[in-house]
């Protein structure tokens, strides 16, 4: 049912007794949540016999216990308020959705487990997004003016290059797009260095959200391709504004005046 679930410290509980495993993030996060510990829920007391990890996925956040033992300790006989399920492929999650709602006698809500802690991190996300995005946005407009100094700055350094170039008898829109590509490829090149400072940095980092229903969500960062890539386009984006007026600019002067500088 959960792939990657290894205990890393003490045992898995036993049937019948009161007895729980909890997750990486909890036993970080609360005190009292080391093997052997005892908290009360309800009003059994529950000794903590183990600790799970889940390479870094939300079920680092819960608490198991036993099905039979939470049911007779809570007078909750053959009750349960969630059930996991397995499906063959993910195309399955629509024919189940379907037979649920065809059949009157379910009355059940059916989401996949991306959605349900999708709806779980929602405030998290939404900070996320009216804060991150404002914010990358700034620094954006930030690094292209400068991206437009440092530039603009080493053009003014290279008059008397470029004027040579345009006496051998470049044209002026190879000599724009040469230094438009030159300073597109330092900007990658920066965004690879980024990217490793990323994943030295944040790559494994735990952390946790503000959740939907329950007190917080643990979570691992992982250091992906897509981010990289991510990272590269706008790494390149910025050095692609912040070169091309001055670009344009030096490639319209004169030779006689980019020498004579």
């Amino acid at each position: 049912m959960r792939d990657g679930i290894e205990v890393t410290q003490g045992r898995w509980p036993q049937v019948g007794t009161a007895e729980l495993v909890v997750g990486n993030s909890v036993a970080r996060t609360y005190q009292n949540m080391e093997v052997g510990d005892t908290i009360t829920f309800g009003t059994t007391a529950w000794t903590i016999v183990g600790i799970f990890q889940a390479n870094g996925s939300m079920s680092e956040s819960e608490i198991w216990g036993d099905l039979t033992a939470v049911q007779n300790f809570f007078n909750r006989t053959d009750q349960v308020q969630s059930v996991r399920l397995k499906l063959s492929d993910p195309t399955a999650f629509a024919d189940l959705s379907n037979f649920n709602e065809t059949d009157p006698r379910l009355l059940l809500s059916i989401q996949t487990e991306k959605a349900y802690f999708a709806r779980q991190a929602v405030k998290s996300s939404d900070l996320v997004q009216k804060l991150a995005w404002p914010l990358t946005t700034l620094m954006a407009i930030g690094a292209i003016i400068g991206v437009l100094n440092i530039v603009m700055s080493s053009v003014a350094k290279r008059t008397t290059e470029i004027g040579t170039y345009r006496v051998l008898g470049f044209a002026r829109s190879a000599i724009c797009v040469g230094l438009i590509l030159e300073y597109l490829a330092i900007c990658f090149v920066a965004g690879l260095l980024g990217g490793g400072v990323v994943y030295l940095l944040l790559d494994g980092f735990q952390a946790s959200a503000l959740a939907n229903g329950v007190t917080n969500i643990g979570y691992t960062l992982r250091f992906s391709h897509e981010g990289l890539l991510q990272g590269l386009m706008l790494a390149t984006t910025i050095g692609f504004f912040g070169a091309i007026c001055p670009a344009i600019i030096v490639s319209l002067r004169s030779p006689i005046s980019n020498l004579t500088k």
